[in-house]
C-alpha cells in the first residue's frame, strides 16, 4: 500500500485549539476524571498552578486529530499503534494549544509510520512533548 504524501519522512501537520471550561468539563464527563483542580476554580486557585489546569490527556486528542483529520484526510484511517507523552507545562484555562507532528520514519514493508509530537501554549512554552507509531489504513478497505 502506498503511504499518503501527507504522511511521509519530515511531513508536517498542527492545529490549534482555545482550551475553554466547556472542553474540560466535557472531557471530565467522558473520562470520569472529575479532580477539583479541573474543575473548580475555586480549589484550583489554591493549587501550585494557581487557577484551574486542562487534563493532559486533552492534548492526546489534539494529536489524534491531526493524524486523523489533517494528515489523513478522507481516504484513509489512522490507526494508533501506540503512542508516549511528556508532560512538561500545565494547560491553563483559556490556553491556546497549538498541537504539531512531524514524520520521523516510514516502515518499507508496512504502512506504518512514525512521528515526533509537540504542543506549546501561546506563550510558545512547550507544554507536552512524544512521539506516536500508527498503521495507515487505506478507505474505503482496499486489497
Amino acid at each position: 500500500m502506498k503511504i499518503p504524501m501527507a504522511f511521509e519522512v519530515g511531513k508536517t501537520a498542527s492545529i490549534t485549539k482555545k482550551i475553554t471550561l466547556e472542553d474540560i468539563e466535557s472531557f471530565a464527563k467522558i473520562s470520569g476524571d472529575d479532580q477539583p483542580v479541573h474543575l473548580s476554580a475555586d480549589y484550583a486557585s489554591n493549587t501550585r498552578f494557581g487557577g484551574q489546569i486542562a487534563h493532559g490527556t486533552i492534548l492526546v486528542g489534539l494529536i489524534s486529530a491531526i493524524l486523523g483529520n489533517v494528515m489523513a484526510g478522507d481516504d484513509y484511517t489512522v490507526i494508533f499503534l501506540g503512542q508516549s507523552c511528556k508532560w512538561i507545562s500545565p494547560v491553563k484555562l483559556n490556553d491556546s494549544v497549538t498541537a504539531e507532528c512531524l514524520v520521523t520514519k516510514v516502515r518499507n514493508d508496512k504502512p506504518i509510520v512514525s512521528l515526533s509530537c509537540i504542543c506549546t501554549n501561546q506563550d510558545q512554552v512547550k507544554v507536552m512533548e512524544g512521539t506516536a507509531t500508527v498503521y495507515i489504513d487505506a478507505y474505503p478497505y482496499k486489497s
